[in-house]
């Protein structure tokens, strides 16, 4: 069977992995890897004729170029080979959305033999899919993530699924072990723009107004959205405000750490920030 899986990358790569599942799998980059090696892996039969995946990455049928060699001898050499497949052999080639040309004689080939699967999001519909890609992500995880902080992941990220599902990884894995929701207070992990903006949020929130300003003056050259900036420090704010309320009323960490949302440990240092500021300010 052959599959040619082409548009975004990490989507790609995640239908070969459910292609492939239970099967030995052998991967191949095209642009590393001579022709010849992957033609002599097509050609072994397995002695017991059981099932096995090959995944050629980064497979471009506008350039016939394996191992950075361009002709079209190898255009060829793998048409002729993908009539002789074995039944048991799953060969899956995956695209880059640039790398495909419709006009070519191996596309139009391979659109006839393949089973074709282009993963690509319309964009009107990019930033609700990539949210609810996000959402199901933190949920398989048993995890939960507030509103405001979904949006603003995927403002900052828009429609890589790789770097989403990256991003979203490294967000659960700093998180303590019983925290279970995700908010604003966790993305300082962020790469990237919005991870300075909520590390500049966290530096201002603890009166470190010296390294702030810096900070600052660093967002703007990278043109983050001012709104951003003043919606995440708002945000850090108004829970300096209400942690201070609650300690005024004789309030500690257990009750800080229920109003807003987060673990005693963090609610410890959200109060240590509240008290370095009066309410008048």
């Amino acid at each position: 069977m052959i599959y040619w899986l082409w548009g975004d990358l990490y989507l790609a790569g995640e239908e070969a992995k459910r292609i492939c599942d239970g099967m030995p799998v052998k991967r191949f980059d095209a642009n590393s890897t001579d022709l010849s090696e992957i033609l002599s892996d097509l050609a072994t039969a397995d002695l017991f004729d059981d099932a096995r995946c090959v995944i050629i990455d980064n497979f471009s049928v506008t350039a016939g170029r394996f191992a950075g060699k361009k002709s079209d001898k190898p255009r060829e050499q793998l048409l002729k080979a993908l009539e002789t497949l074995p039944d048991s052999i799953h060969v899956i080639f995956i695209s880059e959305r640039t790398d495909v040309d419709m006009r070519v004689k191996l596309a139009k080939t391979l659109a006839d033999r393949a089973k074709v699967s282009k993963f690509e999001t319309p964009g009107w519909w990019a930033g609700k899919a990539v949210a609810e890609f996000a959402r199901e992500r933190i949920h398989a995880a048993g995890k939960q993530i507030d509103e405001d902080a979904l949006s603003a992941i995927v403002e900052e990220i828009g429609s890589d699924m790789g770097r989403i599902a990256s991003e979203v990884d490294k967000i659960m894995l700093s998180m303590d072990v019983n925290e279970k929701r995700i908010s604003m207070q966790h993305l300082s992990v962020l790469s990237g723009g919005a991870g300075d903006v909520f590390r500049l949020a966290s530096t201002v929130a603890s009166r470190d107004l010296k390294h702030a300003s810096p900070m600052l003056d660093d967002l703007l050259r990278q043109n983050v959205p001012p709104t951003l900036i003043l919606s995440r420090i708002s945000a850090g704010v108004r829970d300096l405000l209400h942690a201070r309320a609650i300690m005024d009323a004789r309030g500690g960490a257990n009750e800080v750490a229920k109003a807003l949302g987060m673990t005693p440990g963090r609610a410890h240092f959200a109060m240590q920030d509240a008290r370095k500021y009066s309410r008048d300010e």
